[in-house]
């Protein structure tokens, strides 16, 4: 950020976090100018450069009295039948599709039993034996899920890899644009 800031002094810098579909919508109305996302969004929202400026995994997030707490994988065959706390399709549609195709490339669908707004109403639940729940290896949690009672396993047998990807919208003054392209292309290469 220093180095942007550097690139651009007149740069007024506001960070909040939204729901993908506030997102796309803040984008679209030109209320933001640089979005990050997991996995491209399909998107209607025409003028928009991406980069990729990470990598995720899927992984699966278990309660620890769960048959599968003690492993540090699960095959994603293994998941047919389970009790899932999924996310709201509206929150998030591109991370509950991937899921969900995932599973359905596996031969079954999912047995989502809940669903929450965010990833931390997920851990409540999945803490107090409710289900298991996705979540991505780029998530940092506050406090280690371990202290609640919670495992986070590999998911093996599908590729479960998500892009991260930063979004700029076009009409960006030609120096913020590349200054800010330079800066993402240098945390992809780190």
């Amino acid at each position: 950020m220093a180095q942007l800031m550097e690139r651009c002094p007149a740069l007024e810098v506001q960070i909040e976090r939204a729901y993908p579909p506030e997102i796309r919508q803040a984008l679209a109305k030109q209320r933001a100018d640089v979005a990050f996302f997991l996995r491209p969004v399909g998107s209607s929202i025409s003028q928009l450069l991406t980069r990729k400026v990470g990598e995720s995994r899927a992984q699966l997030m278990v309660y620890d009295e769960h048959p599968f707490a003690r492993r540090s994988s699960v095959n994603i065959h293994e998941l047919a039948g389970q009790d899932i706390i999924m996310l709201d399709r509206r929150v998030s549609p591109e991370i509950v599709d991937f899921i969900s195709s995932r599973c359905v490339e596996a031969g079954f669908s999912l047995n989502a039993v809940r669903y929450v707004r965010d990833i931390e109403n997920a851990a409540v639940l999945v803490s107090a034996g409710r289900g298991i729940a996705f979540v991505h290896s780029m998530m940092r949690f506050s406090r280690p899920l371990e202290s609640v009672g919670i495992q986070v396993l590999d998911i093996t047998g599908a590729d479960m890899a998500i892009d991260y990807v930063a979004r700029l919208r076009t009409g960006l003054s030609d120096q913020l644009r590349d200054a800010i392209l330079d800066r993402l292309d240098d945390i992809a290469k780190a």
